[in-house]
């Protein structure tokens, strides 16, 4: 397993910058990884891939376009162009609630739940526990609706 160092302080950005979901997703990689080794020292190579490889794909519904729109709307009128060519972001530089077009209903989760056991399945480490790695990288605290199957549940429990 590969060790990764953390350039800055996890979820520390400055204000008005706009973070790529590729940047956040590297990030928060990262921190999983030396999260498990500094906590879960002796955590098996098959769960510790699973937690990395999860930590990885957790937004990766962000990467909708009905989410993208919603999040680049947020953008000041003089950022605009940059910020619509620089897709797909994970953050703002903006604070401001989401609108979705249509008025909908949008959860970044549940995209995130549908690409990770479907067409991006094969993002998930080969040497990972593949129910664990989704259904930790689709399980939100605000959205605990979304979870990996009995499966999943059953390795947790162990």
């Amino acid at each position: 397993m590969p060790t990764f160092q953390v350039t800055r302080p996890f979820g520390q950005r400055p204000r008005g910058q706009w973070v790529s979901l590729r940047q956040h997703s590297e990030e928060t990689r990262h921190q999983a990884a030396a999260l498990v080794a500094a906590i879960l020292p002796g955590l098996g190579d098959a769960a510790t891939r699973a937690v990395v490889s999860a930590a990885y794909l957790h937004d990766i519904g962000k990467s909708h376009k009905v989410w993208q729109d919603a999040l680049c709307a947020l953008a000041c009128e003089d950022d605009r162009v940059e910020v619509d060519a620089g897709r797909p972001w994970a953050k703002s530089g903006q604070e401001g609630r989401l609108r979705f077009a249509g008025n909908v209903a949008f959860r970044h989760e549940l995209g995130s739940w549908l690409l990770v056991g479907g067409p991006l399945r094969g993002l998930i480490d080969g040497a990972a526990d593949v129910d664990l790695a989704r259904y930790w990288a689709t399980s939100t605290p605000g959205f605990p609706g979304l979870r990996g199957g009995c499966a999943a549940r059953r390795r947790l429990s162990r």
